[in-house]
Order: C-alpha cells, then sequence, then structure tokens
C-alpha cells in the first residue's frame, strides 16, 4: 500500500472481489436486522456507500424504491444487476432535494466519512417522519476501545474512528434524530495474517498488530479472539439503530 491511498482508490481496487473479502458483507446477522428495521416500502430511500448493491437490494425486496449512491465509479457498476438507480456521490453532500426521501440507509460508511456532517446530510434529504437506519462495527466493552484504536490505526489507516456502543449512539442524538430502535449483533471474523496485514505500512507496526493481536488472544480483552500460525479469528459486535427525523 502507498501512502498516498484514499477511501476512492481503496474500494476501487475491491470492487471486482469486494463481496468475497469478508463475510459481514452478506451476512445475513446483519443484512436481516437492517431490513427488519427498514420495514416495508413504497417510497424512494437512498442506499449511502452502497458498494455492489448488497443492501440496496435488500431494502428492494421489501418494496422501497432504491438509489444506490457511492464514491466509486467501480462499485456501482458491481451493483447495476441489484439496483436499479445509481449516482455518484458523498455522504456529507447527497445529490438531493431537502425532505425529497423516505428514507436513508447506511452501512459501515461513518467511520470513513465526516459522519456528523453526513448524518445532517442525511436528515436534509429526509422527509419529516422518514427514517434513517444504520449498521456499524462498535466496541462493547469500552475498556478495549484503546486496543481497538491502536489496531485499526495500523490496519485500516483511513478509516478515521472507532465507535462504542455509547458514542455511536450519541451521533444521531446529536443530530436531531429520534432513535425508535436499537439492535445488536455479533458475526464470526476469521483472516489470514496476510489479509489482517494487508494495509499495514512498515514491518515494525506489523510487528506491533501481531503482538497485540497475540496478547488479546491471551486474554487481554472482552471479546472472543483466537490467534495461531494460519491467521486471527474474532467476535466483531454490530450495533443497528433506527431513527425518526423529527
Amino acid at each position: 500500500m502507498t501512502t498516498d491511498e484514499t477511501v476512492e482508490s481503496l474500494f476501487a481496487s475491491q470492487a471486482v472481489t469486494y463481496d468475497d473479502l469478508t463475510e459481514w458483507r452478506i451476512s445475513s446477522s446483519v443484512l436481516q436486522p437492517l431490513a427488519d428495521l427498514a420495514g416495508r416500502g413504497p417510497g424512494r430511500v437512498v442506499d449511502v456507500g452502497a458498494g455492489t448493491g448488497i443492501v440496496g437490494r435488500a431494502l428492494s425486496e421489501l418494496g422501497w424504491t432504491v438509489v444506490g449512491l457511492d464514491l466509486v465509479p467501480q462499485m456501482l457498476f458491481r451493483a447495476k444487476d441489484r439496483t436499479r438507480y445509481r449516482v455518484l456521490g458523498t455522504a456529507e453532500i447527497l445529490p438531493f432535494a431537502d425532505d425529497s426521501l423516505v428514507g436513508t440507509a447506511f452501512r459501515q460508511v461513518f467511520h470513513y466519512v465526516d459522519d456528523l456532517l453526513a448524518i445532517h446530510e442525511a436528515a436534509r434529504v429526509t422527509r419529516r417522519g422518514g427514517w434513517l437506519v444504520a449498521a456499524d462495527v462498535v466496541v462493547m466493552d469500552p475498556l478495549d476501545l484503546a486496543w481497538w484504536e491502536e489496531v485499526k490505526r495500523f490496519v485500516q489507516p483511513l478509516r478515521r474512528r472507532v465507535y462504542t456502543r455509547d458514542s455511536h449512539l450519541a451521533l444521531f442524538k446529536r443530530s436531531g434524530w429520534k432513535v425508535e430502535a436499537v439492535h445488536e449483533a455479533w458475526i464470526q471474523r476469521s483472516d489470514t495474517w496476510d489479509v489482517f496485514h494487508a494495509r499495514v505500512r512498515e514491518p515494525v507496526q506489523m510487528e506491533r498488530v501481531t503482538r497485540l493481536v497475540r496478547d488479546a488472544a491471551d486474554g487481554g480483552v472482552h471479546f472472543s479472539i483466537t490467534a495461531d500460525s494460519r491467521g486471527v479469528s474474532y467476535a466483531q459486535a454490530w450495533q443497528l439503530v433506527r431513527a425518526r427525523r423529527v
């Protein structure tokens, strides 16, 4: 990885293999509760950070007219068979008129963008009484936050932040949304060392990440994690939120 990598170039490089890179992208443990929180259509909604259209397809099957929005043209091309309407754009400047949508959906988007600006934009384009659903990885136990922040700084250097359950919920409350429902889910992640270290920039950082993981596997954190010569396996926590535009 080069030091001038951007979010756009990162996901452009992953477009062809995106669906198969990690378990969470197609996991029913995340997709099903997200769909349940959105409920049934009709109405026009936007899937922000649509990627290859996995969430958009789930929402379309519920009767919503989905517009998939993404920063990366290569991702939107891969979404063409899943989401009928697609538009190039960013979460911080949504290309929609005020109060023009019934709902907005975000999955694993907020930690790559200006989250407060993105959620305010969602409020701008969503009509009063409309909904927002979001699904994000969170740290369940605040005692693990420092560990996750250090690991993510090395393995996902473009990531802006790590959420706890409370800081994730605070995002919605600061933005004028009324939280109506919260759902928590766990999925099991397994990565080889090559995959886990793929975006680590320096050998010394790789050594530090490996040590952090092995210390965690020896009982240094408050979630399930194991490591061996092949790679690392751990329980990943998600928080899903449904909020109402007030």
